[in-house]
């Protein structure tokens, strides 16, 4: 299986999505829609496997038109909508129409997430928060799991090894170069 996990946690997954649309963190802009935010879950999930051999949320990726979608994400707001935790409306932004996303109340604690977790989100606000939705859909479609995974499958989380400027902190070490399949060289 692709996915590193073989549950999903519901609670943090909310509380993972509660994080991006909290207008505190700064992700909750004029720039976020329903597509960006997904893809702020690809790059946060697949951020972190790369750092610490696992996803934050769990969640199996697709590969499909605008970049990689988690095939829980819709569902995950379904779930904060029916709890009550935000509001979801529509804004017409030239010839398109984007969800728009408010929380009814401030993340005030988190308590599902882990400081590696809260870190890596926090990372990936602060890299992508200004970017259009069109900008980070773009920078998936260039990503190595993205890349090396056919129409409609499922994206492998291993695939971000692939990826040439993987960012880790000071304190980590470098990983391992993956090794090539003798089929995969390029003569």
């Amino acid at each position: 299986m692709v996915s590193p996990t073989d549950e999903i946690n519901v609670d943090k997954y909310v509380e993972v999505l509660q994080f991006l649309l909290d207008e505190e963190t700064g992700a909750n802009n004029q720039h976020l829609g329903k597509v960006k935010l997904m893809k702020l879950l690809y790059f946060a999930d697949f951020d972190h496997f790369v750092k610490h051999g696992k996803s934050i949320t769990g969640d199996t990726y697709v590969k499909l038109d605008y970049g990689p979608v988690p095939k829980h994400g819709s569902e995950m707001l379904d779930i904060l909508a029916v709890r009550e935790l935000i509001d979801i409306g529509e804004a017409q932004l030239f010839d398109y129409v984007r969800n728009v996303y408010s929380l009814r109340k401030p993340l005030m604690e988190i308590n599902h997430l882990t400081a590696d977790e809260v870190a890596t989100l926090t990372a990936v606000v602060n890299k992508w928060k200004y970017h259009t939705r069109q900008e980070i859909v773009s920078a998936s479609h260039g990503d190595p799991p993205w890349q090396l995974t056919g129409y409609g499958e499922e994206i492998d989380y291993k695939a971000a090894f692939f990826r040439r400027n993987v960012v880790l902190s000071e304190a980590d070490e470098e990983p391992e170069p993956m090794p090539i399949n003798p089929s995969q060289r390029v003569s």
